[in-house]
C-alpha cells in the first residue's frame, strides 16, 4: 500500500491522517444496489438528486412492506450480509442466486450478521440510533414506532422467525419493484466498474470522493486507521452523494457506493493527453465560471442557464465544448441531461502543465 502523510500525522497517531493513499478497487456488487434502493425507501426525502424512480416506488409500497423495508434498514443486518458476502467472495452473486445463497445460511449464521445485541436493544429501548458514515451528508436514522419496536423485538429473539423476514422481504421488494429497473440499469453498473478500473493509481479518500461525485467532502476528513484498500461500488439512484462504511476482516476494507450514472463515459474523458483545444477550452471567462459552478454540485442545463444569464444556445455551445473536452461529465436522467466536473480529468491536465514545466 502507497502512503503519504503530513508533517503533523507523523508525529501525532491521533491527528486523522488526510493524505494516506490506497489501492481503489470498483466491484460488481448487485446486492449493494438492492441495498441502497432499500435504504433510499426510508431517506430519499433528506437526500438530493434522487431519480424519479425512487419517489414513485416509495408511494407503491403497501404498508406490510413499507415496515418490512424500515426494519431492515434499522436493525442493518443488511450491512452483516455484505460483511459475509466480502468474506466469502460471492459479491458478483445476482439478486435471485443471493436469495437462494440467504435460504442455504442456517438461521443463526443470519442472526449473527445483526450488530452486538446491546447496540439493538438502545436502539430499541430509544436510547440510540444507528448512525451512517456518509462522506457527503450524515444520518441519524429514522423514526420507530411502537409496534416497529415491538416487531424488532420479536425477531431479535427468534432466529428463524428473522431468517423468513428477510428473504421475505428483499425476495418481495425485488419482485415487485427493483427487478425491471435493475435490469434497465445493469449495463450501466458494468461500464461504471470498467471505466473506475481504468485508474489503477491509488488515492486517498478525500480524492476518491471527489472522483465519484465530483465535489469535495463536507464532512471531517476519514481516520483512515488500519484501512487496507477500498472498494467503490456503483449503484443505481443514490444521486448526488456516496457513503462508505470500514468492514474489518481478514484485512480491513472501506467500502464507498456511490451513483453509476456519475461516473463519465469512456468516450467523454479522452484519454490523449491535453492538446490546444483543451486549453482553449479552458481559456474563457464563461466556461470557467461553469467549472467553478459545478465544482460543488451537479445541475442540469436550465440552472446553468439561470446563473449566467445567457441565451439556451450560447450555454449549450459551451457546454459541448467543455463534454468534448471531457472536462465535464453528463448523465441523463429521463429527458434530462445533469452535469459535472470531470476532476481526473482536470488532474490530467494539471500533471501536464507540471510536466511541461519539468522538461
Amino acid at each position: 500500500m502507497t502512503q503519504q502523510r503530513s508533517s503533523e500525522a507523523a508525529s501525532d497517531s491521533s491527528v486523522i491522517r488526510t493524505a494516506e493513499t490506497y489501492p481503489v478497487q470498483y466491484t460488481y456488487w448487485p446486492a449493494f444496489s438492492l441495498w441502497s434502493a432499500l435504504f433510499l425507501m426510508n431517506m430519499a426525502d433528506a437526500l438530493p438528486g434522487q431519480a424519479a424512480w425512487i419517489g414513485k416506488t416509495r408511494r407503491t409500497l403497501r404498508d406490510e412492506l413499507r415496515n418490512g423495508v424500515t426494519l431492515l434498514n434499522e436493525t442493518c443486518i443488511l450491512h452483516g450480509l455484505h460483511c459475509e458476502q466480502l468474506r466469502q467472495d460471492t459479491m458478483s452473486l445476482g439478486i435471485p442466486d443471493l436469495l437462494d445463497w440467504l435460504s442455504l445460511l442456517e438461521p443463526e449464521e443470519i442472526a449473527g450478521m445483526l450488530p452486538p445485541i446491546d447496540k439493538i436493544r438502545c436502539l430499541v429501548d430509544g436510547r440510540a440510533r444507528f448512525g451512517m458514515d456518509d462522506p457527503i451528508a450524515d444520518w441519524d436514522g429514522v423514526g420507530l414506532d411502537a409496534a416497529l419496536i415491538h416487531r424488532m423485538r420479536t425477531l431479535i429473539e427468534d432466529p428463524e422467525c428473522l431468517k423468513g423476514f428477510v428473504i421475505r422481504t428483499l425476495q418481495r421488494f425485488w419482485d415487485d419493484h427493483l427487478e425491471v429497473e435493475f435490469r434497465r440499469l445493469d449495463a450501466q453498473l458494468h461500464a461504471a466498474v470498467h471505466h473506475g478500473n481504468l485508474n489503477q493509481r491509488p488515492r486517498t479518500h478525500r480524492e476518491l470522493i471527489r472522483e465519484l461525485v465530483g465535489r469535495e467532502p463536507v464532512t471531517e476528513p476519514l481516520d483512515g486507521k488500519g484501512i487496507e484498500r477500498i472498494l467503490a461500488i456503483p449503484v443505481c439512484h443514490m444521486g448526488s452523494f456516496a457513503m462508505s462504511r470500514h468492514v474489518t476482516d481478514a484485512d480491513s476494507v472501506l467500502l464507498i457506493t456511490f451513483e453509476a450514472g456519475r461516473v463519465p463515459s469512456p468516450d467523454s474523458t479522452p484519454g490523449t493527453l491535453p492538446t490546444a483545444s483543451t486549453y482553449r477550452a479552458l481559456a474563457d471567462e464563461t466556461r470557467l465560471g461553469i467549472l467553478r459552478l459545478l465544482s460543488s454540485e451537479e445541475k442540469y442545463g436550465a440552472e446553468i442557464v439561470a446563473r449566467f444569464g445567457l441565451s439556451q444556445p450560447t450555454v449549450s455551445k459551451h457546454l459541448r465544448m467543455l463534454v468534448a473536452e471531457g472536462l465535464l461529465a453528463v448523465r441523463r436522467e429521463g429527458g434530462t441531461k445533469y452535469y459535472s466536473v470531470n476532476p481526473s480529468r482536470l488532474a490530467q491536465i494539471g500533471r501536464s502543465v507540471e510536466d511541461l514545466g519539468k522538461s
